[in-house]
């Protein structure tokens, strides 16, 4: 007997790009962008949340790239 299907598939593609690190000042994945609300609740949100979330995640790099460099932060190094 088959295993039942999920209960959403999705055809959004996570964002995730395996840089998996929260940025203490602004609480955003330095690697997608997502909050951790976000990033926990992926997998049960629907198609158009996900997309909604998507629009938000250019930009939030931007800002999130310009202060960690503000900041004097390198890249590279993650911070660290």
């Amino acid at each position: 007997m088959a295993p039942p299907p999920p209960a959403h598939q999705s055809s959004t593609v996570s964002p995730c790009i395996q840089v998996c690190r929260i940025d203490p000042l602004l609480q955003l994945c330095l690697g997608c962008g997502r909050t951790m609300d976000e990033i926990g609740r992926w997998s049960k949100l629907s198609d158009p949340q996900r997309l909604q979330v998507m629009e938000l995640l250019p930009d939030r790099i931007k800002h999130l790239k310009m202060q960690r460099k503000a900041a004097g932060i390198d890249e590279q190094s993650g911070g660290q």
